[in-house]
């Protein structure tokens, strides 16, 4: 196995970009699964305890499974700007989308969203050319029957497909009986604990109610991995596993009671590390802990279908690592990004630096507790530092990295700001 050493003014771009195979799946469909506030360690396949995840369990086990994925933002909005766009950032929403790449070569393409942060108002309809995003039907229970029938009426020729869900994002309240199916500290009386913007962050909780919102965040994962399960299946009933790539993903993590913490937004591990599970037809299913980002789906999906993916991307082409035949040997530049323009940066699973713009810069070691020990490593975080002033420098999308423009909730129709408001976007 080739080892992909990212050295000074050298990118990881610059090392793929030479490694191509033949396409892996030339004539495939493409369906993306996006799991809103799906945390990597809930699942089964990332080593969790609980039977969260059976069928996604299932689909792993004959998928390339990547353990060590960071997404590159701890909101909605960014952060599948950066999985259309194959950028960190994307500037005035400029970039090419997946979407339109795909559409210009042919391909239908459609989505059946939960609506809320991915409604087309802010500009997540481009590309596509059906995009559902209900108010009123926005879980998998009620999108996937219309992503089936669009299927059935599609499936003849190539597509893109997205299929996207609040179901596991707060409030953490699915169906019986999964709401109650990994705790006993349940009663109707602490369903305000399972909110949204319920004010448990930074204050004392019981051990019981830290546990009833883990226990009923894990109930939310189930359920979804019901539903998912059922999709899967149809799938197959429609012959359709055999030429159809399928990438599931999450836009970010959660925080679950770590240091305090209910929610997402922040740089932590739990916010920013997240699945990313590919299955390619006819492909051998792998395990692999090589550094991914969510900006790597997009040249990767691409280069799976034959096409050359966009210069100046900031993701590469996971397919050599996906096949067994390139490693980062644990180093590899990757970054999260705040609405601050503040960076988490990091290059192996050591430390983690987080570039702050007003304030002294932070230094967390990944394999203690999440506390700063700047001024214990000042050597550390200099060269972390360095590197990342050298990234910067060199990365093909040039050197800005701050944060595009949020989405504006001041003035949006009554029915969307009320679904907003149930999943804790505006007061």
């Amino acid at each position: 196995m080739r080892a992909l050493v990212i050295g000074s003014g050298l990118s990881a771009v610059a090392l793929l970009s030479g490694c191509k195979a033949e396409p892996a799946c030339r004539e495939c469909n493409v369906i993306l699964i996006s799991l809103d506030t799906l945390r990597a360690d809930r699942l089964g396949a990332y080593g969790y305890h609980r039977d969260t995840s059976p069928e996604i369990d299932a689909f792993a086990s004959e998928s390339a499974v990547f353990l060590n994925t960071l997404a590159q933002h701890a909101n909605t909005p960014a952060s599948h700007q950066s999985l259309f766009t194959g950028l960190y950032v994307s500037q005035e929403n400029e970039a090419p989308r997946i979407t339109e790449l795909l559409g210009a070569r042919g391909y239908r393409t459609a989505a059946f969203t939960g609506g809320g942060l991915l409604h087309r108002r802010f500009g997540f309809s481009r590309g596509f050319d059906v995009y559902h995003d209900s108010v009123e039907r926005t879980g998998l229970a009620q999108v996937t029957p219309l992503a089936i029938n669009w299927l059935r009426e599609n499936r003849e020729h190539p597509f893109f497909l997205l299929l996207h869900t609040y179901d596991i994002h707060c409030p953490y309240t699915p169906p019986a009986p999964f709401l109650e199916m990994f705790t006993e500290h349940y009663r109707p009386g602490l369903r305000h604990l399972l909110g949204c913007r319920r004010e448990a962050s930074g204050r004392e909780l019981s051990p019981e109610s830290v546990e009833l919102i883990s226990a009923a965040y894990d109930g939310g994962v189930r359920w979804t991995d019901t539903l998912l399960g059922r999709f899967f299946d149809e799938i197959e009933r429609l012959e359709l596993d055999s030429k159809t790539i399928v990438v599931l993903v999450s836009d970010h993590g959660e925080s679950l009671g770590e240091e305090g913490l209910f929610g997402h937004g922040w740089f932590k591990e739990e916010t920013h590390k997240v699945p990313l599970i590919i299955h390619v037809p006819g492909s051998d299913p792998r395990i692999t802990n090589e550094p991914a980002q969510l900006v790597d789906v997009l040249p990767t999906t691409l280069r799976l279908l034959g096409i050359e993916p966009p210069t100046g991307l900031d993701g590469v082409d996971l397919g050599p690592v996906l096949r067994g035949e390139f490693s980062f040997e644990g180093h590899r530049p990757r970054l999260g990004l705040n609405p601050l323009g503040e960076v988490m940066f990091r290059v192996d699973d050591d430390f983690v630096l987080i570039d702050r713009l007003f304030s002294d810069d932070l230094l967390y070691d990944l394999n203690s507790e999440w506390r700063d020990v700047a001024s214990e490593h000042p050597e550390r975080v200099e060269s972390l530092l360095a590197q990342l002033a050298e990234f910067r420098r060199t990365r093909p999308a040039g050197s800005r990295l701050t944060p595009g423009k949020p989405p504006d909730l001041d003035e949006v129709p009554a029915e969307l700001r009320e679904q907003l408001r149930a999943l804790g976007y505006v007061d």
